[in-house]
């Protein structure tokens, strides 16, 4: 039995080696630096990423033939990405719980359909993505308004969403 006790004890003392010679950065350090590595292309709130699906699909879909394959893929990978993010961003949000089930419902919806694009190797693939995930789009912009209601100041409203809001648009019944 005391031939394994040295075998313990020698990451112990590499361990206590590290730490008295400050080898060894805090797991929070480790983290903050990580929490400040946000893509360029990360939206900041949810109707900042639903805006941004359809100007993205419409640059993959309709790119011209000679669009270089990284570029091509660099969008698809960030279109992909911002998809990803809704439903983070859509608990962010003010949205009711049944409302952020729908943007995390239609959120998988889009991925699964953009991964099955990227799959193909016809441009028309994406661009039959294009009509497939209209409404699905569409459907996330109707959410917008909602989620909109608690980011006053930024660019999350829409000008339904800010026209409906506004007392002017309370109109009394008769």
């Amino acid at each position: 039995m005391s031939a394994t006790k040295p075998i313990h004890t020698i990451p112990l003392l590499l361990w206590i080696a590290a730490q008295v010679c400050g080898c060894t950065s805090s797991a929070t350090e480790h983290d903050e630096r990580l929490e400040h590595h946000v893509p360029a292309h990360r939206p900041n709130t949810f109707g900042d990423g639903v805006r941004q699906l359809r100007p993205r699909l419409m640059r993959i879909a309709e790119a011209p033939p000679n669009n270089s394959a990284i570029e091509r893929q660099r969008e698809i990978k960030e279109l992909i990405e911002i998809t990803g993010w809704l439903p983070v961003l859509a608990a962010e949000s003010p949205l009711n719980q049944q409302d952020w089930e729908r943007a995390k419902a239609r959120s998988e919806d889009l991925l699964r359909a953009f991964h099955v694009a990227n799959a193909g190797t016809q441009e028309a693939d994406w661009q039959n993505t294009m009509t497939q995930v209209d409404a699905v789009i569409r459907s996330l912009e109707l959410l917008m308004p909602a989620a909109a209601e608690a980011h006053v100041g930024t660019d999350d409203k829409s000008p339904s969403a800010s026209s409906a809001n506004s007392p002017s648009a309370i109109k009394p019944t008769n």
